[in-house]
């Protein structure tokens, strides 16, 4: 998980009552061996009492909160669907509870598949009770998980195992959460071709395009209003879009530039003037300059796998898929840069995520034409001739 604290001190006075009452009934009815607390939601609704005989309290508290409730094999709780119903109605005095009941092994399973939305490696999460080192575990097994699922592409499954996993249970850095973060919505097919889905991506949002999103998703960010209702999907659309270039460009790192896009920078000018229009244009257009990648240098342009390698070196793929979450739930509420979480520069990942998308697209305006075949145009050889450059893994 993206953030996990162990204080309640950011909470109000009633929040942190509420929290402290639930989890001590919890561990004098069910001696969990961990009490996680997804998210909560807090209202005060202040009432005017204008009757001069009743004594009505003048504000109505709510607390809302989603808790995963890790117990031993066999407990009851963890078949007795009712008995946690129960349990919830008897939390109610101190707030509205949901409860999510798993064993060490679920929880283990659901973080490191990342099916669930509110329980996987980006989520933020507060430990509200732990006892025998439950927490630790569940990391390591997650860190297992990670490096033995088994992938179709065979230079991804000879990746070597990780053994940077936290023992400090007050910290579980997420660092160690963020390294073992598998690609994010890619089947095997995809992972073993990543460049499939860049090409994909670029059909759907062409550079221009993605610029223009890119921007727009700042500007919704740091100002308010935030991202327009009517334009809500496009926006999900868009960045789960990008959730899948990221994680394809951490598969491409250091990917080996084909031998004539090479020769082709060379033959321009000795390598040292601008590349031919046909490298970063996807076609005759009237504004190639559009889909020219500004961002990157001369050298750069030339090796987008190293461009991928050097932005994951600064922060890996799961950071930033968790900033990428931040920023996408910042743009669809009315904030300020003051009111922007400290550790999410926003500016700084918009610029690295436009650098990511133009190194993409290099790739896709390249494995576009050498599919092609246009030899006669372009001195690209056919695409059964095109030497593929190795996929490393994400990890």
């Amino acid at each position: 998980m993206k953030k996990l604290k162990s204080s309640t001190d950011h909470f109000t006075g009633r929040e942190r009552e509420a929290l402290h009452g639930i989890r001590r009934q919890l561990s004098d009815e069910v001696r969990p061996l961990l009490v996680l607390c997804l998210g909560s939601m807090a209202t005060t609704t202040l009432r005017r009492n204008l009757s001069a005989v009743s004594k009505a309290a003048a504000t109505d508290f709510r607390f809302v909160c989603e808790l995963v409730l890790v117990l031993p094999e066999g407990a009851n709780l963890l078949k007795d669907r009712a008995g946690l119903r129960a349990l919830e109605r008897r939390l109610s005095r101190h707030a509205d509870v949901r409860l999510v009941a798993l064993t060490p092994e679920g929880l283990a399973v659901q973080l490191a598949s990342g099916r669930n939305a509110r329980i996987n490696v980006h989520s933020d999460a507060i430990v509200l009770y732990e006892r025998d080192g439950t927490l630790g575990k569940v990391v390591q097994m997650v860190a297992e998980r990670a490096t033995t699922v088994p992938y179709r592409n065979d230079e991804i499954a000879s990746a070597a195992p990780r053994n940077d996993v936290a023992h400090n249970d007050g910290e579980v850095a997420s660092s160690c959460l963020h390294a073992m973060t598998m690609p994010v919505g890619l089947s095997a097919e995809e992972r073993a071709d990543p460049l499939s889905v860049v090409v994909a991506f670029f059909r759907m949002y062409p550079l221009p395009e993605a610029r223009e999103r890119v921007a727009a998703w700042l500007q919704a960010v740091v100002s308010e209003p935030s991202w327009p209702v009517v334009e809500t999907g496009r926006h999900l659309d868009f960045y789960v879009s990008v959730c899948r270039l990221v994680s394809c460009a951490a598969l491409l790192r250091g990917y080996a530039t084909p031998l004539w896009v090479l020769q082709m920078l060379e033959g321009k000018d000795g390598g040292a003037g601008m590349p031919p229009q046909s490298l970063y244009c996807p076609q005759e257009v009237a504004d190639a300059w559009a889909y020219f990648p500004n961002h990157l240098s001369r050298a750069e342009f030339g090796a987008p796998g190293v461009v991928f390698r050097d932005l994951f070196a600064e922060h890996a793929p799961g950071v930033w898929l968790s900033a990428l979450y931040d920023l996408f739930g910042y743009s669809l509420t009315d904030c300020t840069p003051a009111e922007v979480d400290d550790d999410c520069d926003a500016p700084g990942m918009m610029v690295a995520l436009n650098r990511l998308i133009e190194a993409a697209h290099l790739l896709a305006v390249w494995t576009r034409r050498a599919g092609a075949g246009r030899a006669s145009a372009t001195g690209v050889p056919p695409a059964s001739s095109v030497k593929r450059a190795p996929v490393t893994s994400v990890l």
